[in-house]
């Protein structure tokens, strides 16, 4: 992988190099190729699945949101606030299905608020998975591949998962399979056009060294797409006050002399920064500069010949 553009068979160049990982500390020096054609960024060298999943440690923060305080009320109303755009698009009996969905430590919430909601989960992780299920939550240990194919969804759902996996053309054509006609996918990915890449590039928060193999822009995604056959329903800018933070602590854990502790991913002074910079973040919405960004695809109603022919 990564010798042409998934999306467009340009051939990608080098951009960035010698990157370490400043969260987990994973061994070794990567690597972006950018396509100088629709601008995708892509990890290299591309990892194996095996290699992918030992980037991502038992500490990993994405495990431990239920253990860290206001980052975990903070989570709680954001997942609210997600689950009530789902359902005003499918309603509240629907069939969702959430693809790197870890432990769930939402659904419980979720559960009382919409009883009548049909969630299922799937996790490459098998101990998250694991823990989830522990909890009477229904996740699937694999990936959108495990799946069966018959299954059906009226909802999707993939947030900030298309830019840790191994082939997001494949990842999303596998979801136009399992979707009804007129059902929905939903992306949440970091944004490439942001304000924050552009000042600090090579210790942007979302470069997420080594756990992201695919960065998007709102182009980018748009072409990924026209090429699953999805049609675009709306991009919507999110307040991503987390790449603020993220990028200030990659930044500052460079230089031994202004270096912290980290736990779960995190330095202390991490929850501070996701408050500081809300106002700032409220700019970048109304000038499409956020680090984040959701897009909203629908699978095309299926169109049946007139009776009788």
């Amino acid at each position: 992988m990564n010798s042409d553009c998934i999306l467009c068979g340009a051939k990608p160049e080098l951009v960035l190099k010698d990157l370490t990982d400043l969260e987990y500390g994973c061994t070794g020096s990567f690597s972006f190729k950018r396509c100088p054609n629709c601008g995708l960024l892509m990890l290299f060298p591309a990892p194996t699945i095996g290699e992918l999943k030992t980037y991502y440690p038992d500490s990993y923060h994405c495990y431990h949101t239920q253990e860290r305080g206001i980052i975990s009320i903070l989570s709680g109303i954001i997942y609210q606030l997600r689950f009530r755009e789902y359902v005003s698009l499918v309603g509240k009996q629907a069939r969702i299905l959430e693809i790197g969905c870890a432990d769930m430590p939402y659904l419980d919430s979720i559960k009382i608020k919409y009883p009548d909601l049909k969630i299922t989960g799937v996790e490459f992780k098998e101990e998250v998975a694991e823990s989830g299920r522990g909890k009477g939550r229904n996740i699937i240990t694999g990936t959108i591949f495990d799946l069966k194919q018959n299954e059906s969804y009226d909802l999707i759902i993939m947030n900030n998962l298309i830019e840790h996996v191994i082939d997001p053309v494949r990842e999303v054509e596998r979801a136009y399979v399992l979707l009804r006609p007129g059902g929905y996918l939903l992306i949440e990915t970091p944004n490439l056009k942001s304000w924050d890449y552009a000042i600090f590039k090579k210790y942007w928060g979302s470069l997420h060294v080594p756990r992201h193999t695919y960065l998007f822009s709102p182009d980018s995604i748009n072409l990924l797409a026209e090429k699953t056959k999805f049609e675009v329903v709306k991009v919507k800018y999110l307040l991503s006050t987390d790449n603020w933070s993220l990028s200030i602590q990659n930044f500052l854990q460079k230089n031994k002399k202004l270096r912290c502790k980290i736990n779960n991913g995190r330095v202390w002074y991490y929850k501070f920064l996701l408050f500081i910079f809300i106002p700032f973040c409220l700019i970048q919405r109304l000038f499409k500069g956020t680090g984040a960004f959701e897009i909203t695809l629908k699978k095309k109603e299926s169109k049946l010949p007139p009776a009788g022919n």
